[in-house]
């Protein structure tokens, strides 16, 4: 009986000294984070930024699920509001290709049917015209 005490109030007075050493052993860091290293992307409501890629299969609204933009899939995203670009898209992008309002207003002109385009521009293909009697010329 009194081997069994002596190990009971042996454990505990370990446990009792890690306790504590784990508690009162933890200091603060002193300083600022080393040079050359971000803080990591967190959970907080302030703008952050992060320099590199972050890669994601999809990104969905925060508020509310059906909003989203998932580069692979053939339906790529789904949005509430406008779709701005501050970049004009020019002829020469590729297929598919997303128009902007810039785009049509700055570098697209509509002309009579019969007229040749001016120099600089060129017909762009795919554009009904209305009746036969206008086309769109834009920028090369």
């Amino acid at each position: 009986m009194n081997n069994k005490k002596i190990i009971f109030f042996s454990l505990s007075t370990v446990f009792l000294f890690s306790a504590l050493f784990v508690v009162f052993g933890w200091v603060e860091p002193t300083s600022n984070i080393l040079t050359g290293y971000s803080a990591p992307i967190n959970a907080a409501s302030n703008a952050q930024t992060k320099t590199g890629n972050l890669t994601f299969s999809a990104v969905y609204d925060y508020n509310n699920v059906a909003y989203y933009v998932n580069p692979s899939n053939s339906n790529s995203g789904n949005f509430a509001g406008k779709i701005i670009s501050n970049t004009s898209t020019l002829q020469t992008d590729p297929d598919k290709t997303l128009v902007t309002k810039d785009y049509v207003d700055n570098a697209c002109i509509l002309i009579p049917y019969a007229t040749a385009c001016p120099t600089g521009y060129s017909s762009l293909s795919g554009i009904a015209s209305t009746g036969g009697v206008n086309k769109m010329c834009c920028r090369v």
